[in-house]
């Protein structure tokens, strides 16, 4: 996709690209969408096993909610229907991420801890662009 495209996107779309983006700078894999409780995006990260390990989760539900909230009802029935592998991160809710885990999870990772863990992913993320840009301006 080209900057142009990009641009030409409405805020909502533009945010789950760039959320896209991010995930598969990791390795992270699209997949498709279900036909119920329709997320606006789904990763695979569970080749990714540090991230998997640290996350304790493979699948990532993820939901950009500024300008398009839950409605109630996924709200409620989402946690309980995905399975113990997935995390839900919601974007947009006064901070750049909510997390969520379903209710069949029984690790112990908080929501705190869960959150930390992607605040490092995210710095990692910058640092590494900083390190490549320095690099692209040195040749």
């Amino acid at each position: 996709m080209s900057l142009k495209d990009v641009a030409e996107m409405n805020y909502h779309d533009r945010k789950v690209e760039h959320i896209k983006k991010f995930w598969e700078g990791y390795g992270a894999i699209p997949l498709d969408k279900p036909r119920y409780f329709i997320p606006d995006l789904i990763m695979d990260i569970s080749l990714l096993l540090p991230i998997v390990k640290q996350l304790d989760c493979s699948y990532i539900w993820i939901e950009v909610v500024g300008e398009h909230p839950c409605t109630p009802e996924k709200m409620e029935w989402l946690p309980k229907l995905l399975s113990k592998e997935w995390l839900i991160l919601r974007y947009d809710y006064g901070e750049s991420f909510t997390p969520q885990r379903p209710v069949t999870y029984k690790g112990k990772m908080t929501s705190e801890k869960t959150k930390d863990i992607l605040h490092k992913l995210i710095q990692q993320s910058v640092m590494l662009k900083q390190i490549l840009s320095q690099s692209v301006e040195k040749f």
